[in-house]
C-alpha cells in the first residue's frame, strides 16, 4: 500500500491505527479527534486550517516506522505476589512498576475507565490511583492531550512511566522526536481492540 503524501490521504488511509500522533503534532490544529462510523477514534482534517506543511505525514509512526528491536532481546519472567496478581492482569507487573515510579516521585500514564465507561489514557501521581490503571480494557482508549502532558512533565525533569498500546507508544516517541532519560515506555500487547 502506498505511503500517503498529503494530510487528506493520511487521515483516510486504511492503515491508520488511531494513535493520534498526527493530531497532537499539528501546528495549526487542523487535525481533530473524532469517532468514525464504527466508533473508532480517527483523525479528522479541517481543510480550512490546514497549511499542508506535511508534519502529520512525516510524524505518522505507521508510515515512518523506526525499527530498534534487537534480534536477541533480554527476556525476563515476572510474577507478583498472590494479592497483587489477584487484582491484576498478566502476572501483576504493572502495579509493581507503577509503585516503584510513584514511590520515587515519578508519574505514571495508563488506560483508565471513565465515568461514561469510555477508556482514556491518564497521568497519575499517587499510589492510590494505581487501581484505576490496572486490568485489561479491551477497547480503544482515547488519547486526548496525553502526549503533550507527558512532554511537559519530561521537560520539567519528572520521571515518567508510560504504558500504552504499541501504536500509542510509537506515537509518543514520534511526537517527542527525541529520547529522554527520564522516560520509560512499556508497550502492552495488542491484537486490535474493538471500538467503544
Amino acid at each position: 500500500m502506498d505511503k500517503p503524501d498529503t494530510p487528506q490521504k493520511l487521515v483516510s488511509h486504511p492503515l491508520c491505527s488511531g494513535c493520534m500522533a498526527c493530531v497532537s503534532s499539528c501546528p495549526t490544529g487542523a487535525l481533530e479527534k473524532s469517532q468514525d462510523k464504527d466508533g473508532y477514534y480517527r483523525p479528522y482534517l479541517n481543510t480550512e486550517k490546514c497549511t499542508s506543511c506535511g508534519k502529520c505525514v512525516r510524524i505518522c509512526p505507521v508510515h515512518n516506522p523506526e525499527y530498534k528491536n534487537s534480534l536477541t532481546p533480554d527476556c525476563y519472567a515476572f510474577m507478583a505476589d498472590d494479592k497483587t496478581r489477584f487484582s491484576s492482569s498478566s502476572g501483576g507487573v504493572f502495579p509493581v512498576l507503577a509503585h516503584s515510579f510513584l514511590n520515587e516521585a515519578g508519574k505514571v500514564v495508563g488506560a483508565a475507565w471513565m465515568k461514561d465507561f469510555s477508556v482514556e489514557l491518564i497521568l497519575i501521581d499517587s499510589v492510590n490511583d494505581i487501581s484505576r490503571l490496572q486490568k485489561s480494557k479491551y477497547v480503544q482508549s482515547y488519547v486526548g492531550d496525553i502526549y503533550l502532558k507527558v512532554k511537559e512533565e519530561l521537560e520539567r525533569g519528572e520521571k515518567i512511566l508510560f504504558t500504552g498500546l504499541p501504536c500509542q507508544c510509537a506515537a509518543l516517541r514520534a511526537f517527542l522526536s527525541r529520547d529522554y532519560n527520564n522516560l520509560f515506555i512499556v508497550d502492552v500487547l495488542c491484537a486490535q481492540g474493538p471500538s467503544i
